[in-house]
């Protein structure tokens, strides 16, 4: 219901790029139902929605200011008129987010098939979040009192926010990340010049010499004939098509330095990459220094701090659950999960291995199988990992019949290995000696 595997990793990928996101866990009504004093109730789910900063901004804590005091979301459409723009902003300085697709929409909701970035048109609030206070207000401040609870107090008395943050150095929004928005769009202006050098420099630029040439324009190509008039003591005029040799090959070192170091700087090592580019081959190459780069990251540091904003995220979803619990306002299945806090959490990580291709696969699987160092079941799970130990076994099983059923059929002739009947390919035909076979033996 809450995907939060799926919103960890998209919450991962915003932290990397933007060194900063936010995972906010809420109630959503699904739906209305009555009870049993005969009054219809609100039924409540828990949703969670990860945040690319540009969504929401932050009041830091004066005495920590990685810290957020106070959230607020501030959802308005790209071209908003108002003052923020759409997009979050701190201490009214450089600090505006990152927004996508400016000035797709006409400002205006419509009925079907309304455009992305008028979602929100004509309502424009800001939702205040505090550990103690949940407000809503317009743009010019006032509260929004259908929108804000009674007493405006929040009912978890704790930010229903999960910050995930790096590089912050003293301050809440962490520095850095532009430069792999900045590098995409400079190796997109690479190959545009390359493109652009390619198409200018590319067309052939006809030349004529002679001493009694015409001038003005010529018209060239094959429906039209060159009449070049000449004396005799005068050079022969000539006539040939120029063209340049642009230096497209350095264009394309160019493109592959600048990628390998964008990737260094953000903790990927091409040192395993073989391939190189070349003009035939420059999208898969520059697909393959992507794919095939290792990341330098100390893996184990990143999984300690995704596992405190776990139990964090599971400690505000509890409170969430206790407090619709306790007004008998769960949906029902939330209603049957026994009751938990954030400490009784437990995250594991699986590990990542080397990407391998079938056959690498399946000659270490072969190779751990002659060590003994595996057990059946654990070669079949290497084989398909998405297999359970109940899978394995059955497999393992079914293996083994077949195994018992091709030995009680074969023959006394057979060869082991071959299915009963099946001739062995490297006999010969007479099916004495195998094929390639000497006889070592000599007439003496």
């Amino acid at each position: 219901m809450l995907n939060v595997t799926q919103q960890f990793k998209k919450g991962d990928e915003y932290r990397n790029l933007s060194r900063n996101a936010t995972m906010f866990i809420h109630p959503i009504q699904e739906y209305q139902e009555e009870g049993f004093d005969g009054f219809m109730r609100n039924m409540f789910s828990l949703t969670v929605r990860t945040l690319h900063p540009h969504l929401y901004d932050v009041i830091p804590d004066a005495q920590n200011r990685e810290k957020a005091r106070c959230m607020i979301l501030s959802e308005f459409p790209a071209g908003s008129p108002y003052p923020l723009e759409g997009a979050a902003t701190w201490d009214g300085n450089s600090r505006t987010g990152y927004t996508n697709g400016q000035g797709g929409g006409d400002g205006v909701d419509q009925q079907i098939a309304n455009s992305r970035s008028d979602h929100g048109a004509g309502e424009r609030h800001y939702i205040w979040w505090t550990q103690k206070y949940h407000i809503t207000t317009d743009c010019e401040g006032k509260i929004v009192a259908e929108r804000t609870p009674f007493m405006a107090k929040n009912p978890i008395d704790r930010l229903p926010f999960v910050n995930l943050a790096m590089d912050q150095d003293g301050e809440f929004w962490g520095e850095g990340g532009d430069d792999v928005i900045d590098g995409s769009i400079l190796v997109n202006v690479f190959m545009t010049d390359a493109a652009s050098i390619l198409n200018m420099q590319g067309w052939g630029q006809p030349v004529l010499k002679g001493n009694m040439l015409k001038g003005g324009t010529y018209e060239t190509g094959p429906q039209n004939m060159l009449e070049l008039n000449y004396k005799i003591d005068d050079p022969v005029p000539s006539y040939e098509i120029v063209s340049t040799e642009p230096h497209t090959e350095l264009w394309i070192r160019i493109m592959e330095v600048y990628i390998a170091l964008l990737l260094t700087t953000n903790n990927l090592s091409p040192r395993n990459i073989q391939g190189k580019l070349d003009a035939s081959s420059v999208a898969s190459g520059i697909a393959k220094m992507i794919d095939e780069s290792e990341s330098t990251d100390d893996v184990t540091d990143a999984q300690g701090y995704f596992i405190q904003r776990e139990k964090e995220f599971w400690g505000i979803a509890s409170e969430w659950l206790e407090v619709f619990r306790a007004a008998e306002s769960l949906i029902p299945e939330l209603e049957s999960l026994p009751e938990f806090d954030g400490s009784e959490v437990n995250v594991k990580f699986k590990n990542q291995g080397i990407v391998l291709s079938e056959k690498a696969k399946l000659e270490l699987i072969e190779l751990r199988k002659k060590l003994s160092i595996n057990t059946m079941i654990e070669l079949l799970k290497m084989d398909d990992p998405s297999l359970s130990d109940t899978d394995a076994e059955k497999k393992l099983a079914a293996i083994a019949k077949d195994q018992i059923i091709k030995m009680a059929t074969q023959k006394p002739g057979d060869k082991p290995g071959l299915a009963p009947g099946e001739k062995d390919p490297n006999a010969a035909e007479d099916g004495n000696a195998p094929k390639g076979a000497q006889d070592d033996t000599k007439e003496e």
